[in-house]
């Protein structure tokens, strides 16, 4: 079987960053879709791992150091250009306080689960994960130290 290199493939981390029963959303600073919340997030680079990227972002976005906990959710898109993969993980706060950037998110703020049913606008998916996150204890898949067949770069995800 040959493999098609001609489809483009996105693939994109979210954080929903927990901290005393809120939720750390920002809103979009640019277009499409400027002046909605969402949950703070972007697209992983080649040089790293889904954990390592939304841990980057989350700093680059916000201004806060957070830690993985898990994977919450999974969404996948296609098209006639290409699809893509977003992957949502469950973190908690290190140390910061969540600050926009005035680049890419012109807030960022924490709302508990009846500031979150209220919001708007919201993208629908980052709804549903807060209030998902808020109403239970669990993180989802967890690293999980499985020995590489091919490369140290490799990271899983488990039950």
């Amino acid at each position: 079987m040959t493999r098609d290199f001609s489809k483009y493939w996105d693939v994109g981390v979210t954080g929903a960053v927990v901290r005393d029963g809120k939720v750390l959303y920002v809103r979009r600073n640019y277009e499409p879709n400027k002046g909605t919340w969402t949950l703070p997030g972007g697209y992983a680079e080649h040089t790293e791992t889904l954990d390592e990227a939304v841990i980057r972002e989350l700093r680059e976005e916000t201004g806060i150091e957070a830690r993985v906990l898990g994977v919450v959710g999974v969404r996948s898109r296609w098209g006639e250009t290409g699809g893509g993969v977003l992957v949502i993980f469950r973190c908690e706060l290190v140390s910061g306080e969540p600050q926009a950037d005035d680049y890419e998110i012109s807030a960022a703020e924490f709302f508990d689960a009846d500031r979150i049913a209220a919001l708007s606008p919201v993208f629908p998916l980052s709804r549903e994960i807060g209030l998902r996150v808020l109403s239970c204890d669990d993180v989802g898949l967890i690293e999980t130290a499985i020995p590489p067949t091919t490369s140290a770069q490799w990271k899983a995800f488990t039950i």
